[in-house]
This record gives C-alpha cells, structure tokens and sequence, in this order.
C-alpha cells in the first residue's frame, strides 16, 4: 500500500499530501460547526447545518438497534458512518480544483480505496466488539457458515474496486478529454461528476452500515425476527427488477455508442479527436443514467416496511 510513497514521481506523497488536507479541512469544519452555544430546543445558525449534516446517519443508527441501549449504539455507530462519507465525498471533490497536483482526488488511488474499505470491514469488527463482545463478534466469522470471514474479504474488495473505478475512471476521462478539448466540455464533466462523487460516497457508507447491521443486530426481538426477514427480501425483489434493467439499458446505450464512434473514426481518422470527445461524453450520460437508477430504487427499497 505504501510502496511508492517516497517514489520520483511524487505520485504517493500527493496521495498522503491531498489525505491529509482532507482531514484537516473535516476537522475544521467540524470544530466550527461545534463551537458556541447548543440547544436541544429549536436549533440556530450552525447548529442547524450540523444536525442536518448528521440527521442521516442518526438515523441509521437507530435503525440498528432493538432492545439494546439505543443512545450506545447512536453514539458508536454515528461517528463511523458520518466519517467515512465526509472523508469520501471531500476526497471526491478534489477532483473539481483547477490546480494540476492537487485536483487529484485521493480516492482515484486504489490503495487509498483499499484502506477505506479494510477500516469500514475491521471497524464493523470492532463496533460489534464493543457492543457485544470479542465472542459476539468473532461469532459472526464462522456463523451460520465455518468460512463466513470470506464474505469479509469480498467486501472488502467489493468496496474498494466499486469506488476505486468510479472514482478513479472519472478522474482518468477528464484527464483525457481536458487534453484534446481544454476549454468547455471539461467543464460539463465536472459538472457531471458532481454526481458519481456524492452517489459513491453514499453508497460506500450504505454498504457499510447494511454490513454494520448484518453484523450487529442489536437486541433483536425473536417475534420481530420474521418481519426483519419479509423485510429484506421484499427490499430486495423491489431492488433488483430496477437495478437490472438499467444495467442492461446502459450496458447496450455504451455498446452502441462506442461501435458507432469506431465505426466514424475508422471512415474519417481526421475527425477521430472530436468524435472520441463525443463518446465520452455520451457514455457519461448513460452511466449518469444508471446511477440515477440505482439512487432512486435505493431510495424506494428504504421505503419498506412491514408492520
């Protein structure tokens, strides 16, 4: 993870460099938000922003707890979650400054994806640790299966690659249009990676806490069992209709544009540049397309419930 930190290129020291500015600026935005008077009546000024900000993973939070002591589980699980989409959505962002070195985003480097899913995996671990115990989370390993660790591996790599190539894939597009066309489009590209920014962050930090609830299950009832069960797989029936056909949709939209591009700059190379332009950016719709999918059956699945 650390191999090319001190390399030439100075490639790992603006990974380490753009990380922890990232923090700092958190960190600073954190402690303006929180300094000054707070009430737990009507809230005023920046304490308006700050509940806002938090409302989302408070409620998560207590989305995980049953009989167990809600204000316990609230005030362990909030922070985690708060942290790791803050620090991915700022990371996420570094990508719309118009300075060459430092508009590189963090997240485009798959080692530092790789260290944000390891923490969100091992940091569910020990969560689960606190609130149930070393044995109640190790259980969690080997029950119902003798290898469910594996599925913590998987994870893992599912959550570092998801963002890694989201992230990283958009940065590299830019790049590339911005070297062939440098004024205009690369700025309705950004516009439009204002979208894949805020979307994986959220969806990293989704991911997690449905791991993190899986995982815990706070003080389940044994007669609310059932309906957490009926829940689930109603969640997932509606997920996964929606989610499918706008993969498929998308997947035959870009097969379509790209056949057509290579078809053009084969009849007429000296067009090839704008038509390569094109395509890109006609396959950032379509994947602004899919992810708009996926945002809205997120959205809808939530919606669920059985009582």
């Amino acid at each position: 993870m650390f191999g090319n930190v001190w390399t030439i290129d100075g490639t790992g020291m603006v990974v380490v460099v753009n990380a922890v500015v990232v923090s700092a600026v958190l960190i600073g935005l954190g402690w303006f938000l929180a300094r000054g008077k707070l009430t737990s009546g009507v809230p005023k000024g920046r304490q308006v922003l700050g509940e806002f900000a938090t409302d989302f993973f408070l409620n998560k939070a207590r989305g995980m707890v049953y009989d167990y002591d809600r204000d316990t589980v609230v005030q362990t699980v909030t922070p985690f979650l708060g942290t790791l989409f803050f620090f991915i959505l700022a990371s996420n962002l570094f990508a719309m400054i118009p300075i060459p070195v430092v508009n590189r985003p963090p997240t485009s480097f798959y080692s530092v994806t790789l260290g944000l899913a390891v923490s969100a995996i091992f940091g569910n671990l020990v969560i689960a640790a606190r609130l149930k115990g070393p044995t109640g989370a190790l259980k969690h390993l080997f029950w119902p299966n003798p290898v469910q660790f594996v599925s913590e591996i998987t994870d893992v790599l599912s959550l570092s690659l998801r963002l890694f190539g989201n992230i990283g894939g958009e940065y590299m597009t830019l790049v590339l249009v911005a070297a062939v066309v440098p004024v205009g489009i690369p700025l309705i590209l950004h516009v439009l990676g204002l979208i894949p920014t805020f979307v994986q962050a959220f969806v990293f930090t989704l991911l997690t806490a449905g791991a993190e609830r899986g995982l815990g299950r706070f003080g389940v009832r044994p007669e609310k069992e059932g309906r957490r069960i009926v829940n689930t797989i109603l969640m997932a029936l509606v997920a996964v209709i929606p989610i499918a056909a706008g993969a498929v949709v998308a997947a035959f939209a870009m097969r379509k544009i790209s056949v057509t591009a290579l078809e053009g700059m084969t009849r007429q190379p000296e067009i090839a540049p704008q038509l390569f332009t094109a395509m890109l950016i006609g396959m950032a719709l379509v994947e602004a397309l899919a992810i708009y999918t996926l945002v809205v059956t997120l959205v809808l699945a939530g919606k669920i419930v059985v009582s």
